[in-house]
C-alpha cells in the first residue's frame, strides 16, 4: 500500500464499511480496499478474479492505518452515505 495515493474514501454508515480507493504510482492500477470496521476485516478488490481478497498481518495494519490517517486529515474527500453497503 507504500506505493498506492489514495484519492477518495466513501464511508457507508448504517454497517461501518469503509471503501477507498487509490492509484499505484508504479502500474498507475486503481487499488480498492474494503474495511468492516465492526469484524476488523480487511479486503483489496482483485478485477481480474472478480473478487475480494481479503489482507492480513502487517498489510492490513498498513491499510488501516493509512486510510484512517487520510481520513482523520481530511486530506481526500470523504463521502458519507447513510445506507447499506451492497457489492
Amino acid at each position: 500500500m507504500e506505493n498506492v495515493t489514495l484519492n477518495h474514501i466513501v464511508l457507508f454508515e448504517k454497517d461501518g464499511i469503509v471503501y477507498a480507493a487509490g492509484r499505484d504510482k508504479d502500474s498507475n492500477h486503481i487499488r480498492i480496499y474494503l474495511i468492516k470496521e465492526q469484524e476488523g476485516t480487511v479486503y483489496a478488490r482483485n478485477g481480474r478474479n472478480d473478487s475480494w481478497d481479503e489482507i492480513y498481518g502487517s498489510a492490513r495494519g498498513d491499510v488501516i492505518g493509512r486510510i484512517s490517517a487520510a481520513r482523520n486529515a481530511r486530506r481526500i474527500p470523504v463521502y458519507h452515505i447513510n445506507d447499506y453497503f451492497n457489492a
